[in-house]
């Protein structure tokens, strides 16, 4: 594999999920994010996994680094929200998913579908 392919990286990762080989996984995005801090897939995804594994303050901050790039993600700000949630942080759990209503407003999105 080509060591600088953000692509690659990404592909790889998927197929570990897949695998239940998540610790690959995570190092997959993460060389990713070395490659390109600016895109947000690796983070979102290897927050997914952060989750599945039950670890949410580090979950919480690659949802941040995708709140950052992409301020109106309302996927991130409804997988931040479940974090803080999981981790008996109600006001932010209570912020983050109201900023993922006030996101799906503007966009005509019920994220409770």
């Amino acid at each position: 594999m080509e060591p600088s392919n953000y692509d690659s990286y990404i592909n790889r990762a998927s197929n570990y999920i897949k695998l239940k080989l998540y610790n690959n996984a995570i190092n997959d995005y993460s060389k990713a994010i070395e490659i390109n801090k600016t895109k947000s897939q690796a983070f979102y995804r290897r927050g997914l996994i952060y989750i599945k594994i039950n670890k949410f303050n580090e979950a919480i901050k690659d949802f941040s680094e995708v709140i950052k790039i992409e301020p109106f993600n309302q996927n991130a700000f409804l997988k931040r929200g479940e974090c803080y949630e999981q981790l008996n942080d109600l006001n932010n759990s209570y912020n983050d998913y109201q900023m993922a209503l006030e996101i799906g407003k503007k966009n005509k999105i019920n994220v409770f579908d």
